[in-house]
């Protein structure tokens, strides 16, 4: 969902999650500090892969629009959903710190803030939980209710909210643990969820297992590694990027299998570098985060999976500039030399049901002075796709 902490950290998958997983098995303030180094490795990975393609290509069979952009304030977006049967979109907000978690609701088609009041999350203490954009953490299950699978040590719990009266119950995820515990000792560092959390792609370094909570069986087996496993919308596919040459780390050429689930028949292959992907649900488009060896300077592409056509690119960050007021508290600080970033991550993307264009929740880097000035603000994002 390298965008964030998660960008990073399915990149490390080539070099094996479970033992980097036991590097942060030190403490808390660890896990919370190795942002900033994520996102460095990931950057450089992927940056390699698309200097060795070449993928910066000229191709403009595929159109990829910026239609609108809504100011979220200045808490961080961690992940996103929409609410089947509604035009609601609710985002995971925290206080861009892995603190303050609140529940927010949308209008997807307008972007703006629904009248309701947000839901707070005082249930999910910062202090004893984390919440990894990249695990998919986020989701409504068939029966409707909200779900946040979020870390404890190395284990989930899970979070379900009624977000028509703010109830928010906890339990252990005895049956998901038990489960994703039979293939790593770090499952959750290591696993991947489903949009409805009814699957689960989980490594133990050798290969990736396909995993239905609803059975507790193994659908099928990837056995390689240098892999990045990403479920389709729809629970219909799973897309993996898989890296032709996992042990040769200059070498960045792959290519995306595309599976049906729950079969694990493979539908398609095409070649292509080693990306973090948002499969749209109708299966005919990606949109790839195309890194850069400058944190803030990442691109946005769509490719066609079916004429293998790429957009031109889009930038997802803003240009650095003078900071001239508090955004949280308008006041005037131009008198100051202070300078915003500009630098936006994306913390979700969620394809329109029409599979016509996605929405994008963006957070920005969290800077603010230590009197609590913040320069920057999150954004949502409304792109429209052709052909």
């Amino acid at each position: 969902m390298l965008h964030n902490f998660g960008f990073a950290y399915k990149l490390i998958g080539r070099y094996g999650a479970q033992r980097y997983a036991k590097t942060l098995t030190q403490g808390r303030k660890e896990r919370k500090g190795i942002e900033s180094m994520m996102k460095q490795l990931g950057i450089l990975v992927i940056f390699c892969a698309f200097l060795a393609h070449g993928l910066v290509v000229e191709a403009q069979d595929m159109t990829l629009t910026l239609v609108a952009e809504q100011d979220i304030g200045t808490d961080c977006p961690v992940a996103s959903t929409f609410q089947p049967g509604t035009d609601v979109m609710w985002v995971l907000m925290d206080n861009c710190g892995g603190y303050r978690y609140s529940l927010v609701a949308y209008d997807r088609n307008s972007g703006e803030a629904l009248p309701q009041a947000p839901i707070p999350l005082a249930e999910i203490d910062g202090d004893i939980y984390d919440v990894f954009s990249f695990s998919e953490p986020f989701a409504f299950t068939p029966d409707g209710v909200l779900q946040i699978m979020a870390a404890e040590g190395d284990f989930f719990v899970r979070f379900q909210i009624d977000v028509e009266s703010g109830a928010v119950t906890m339990d252990d995820a005895e049956e998901i643990n038990t489960l994703l515990g039979q293939f790593s000792e770090y499952p959750a560092f290591a696993t991947t969820f489903s949009e409805e959390h009814r699957y689960a792609a989980v490594t133990d370094d050798v290969k990736f297992y396909i995993l239905d909570f609803t059975t507790g069986d193994v659908l099928f087996e990837i056995e390689t590694l240098g892999i990045i496993p990403f479920f389709s919308g729809d629970g219909q596919r799973l897309y993996v990027s898989i890296l032709d040459e996992p042990e040769n780390y200059e070498n960045f050429d792959g290519k995306i299998v595309v599976y049906s689930l729950p079969d694990g028949a493979v539908l398609n292959s095409i070649e292509f570098p080693f990306s973090v992907l948002y499969p749209s649900d109708d299966g005919r488009y990606i949109v790839a985060e195309v890194a850069s060896p400058e944190v803030g300077k990442e691109q946005l592409a769509v490719v066609d999976m079916e004429g293998g056509s790429v957009s031109a690119m889009l930038p997802i960050s803003v240009p650095s500039r003078k900071a001239m007021t508090c955004h949280n508290t308008g006041q005037d600080i131009s008198d100051v030399d202070f300078t915003a970033s500009g630098k936006l991550f994306i913390r979700g993307l969620s394809w329109l049901p029409d599979n016509s264009g996605f929405i994008t929740v963006n957070a920005y880097d969290g800077m603010q002075t230590n009197t609590g000035c913040v320069f920057e603000y999150s954004r949502m994002r409304q792109y429209s796709v052709g052909s």
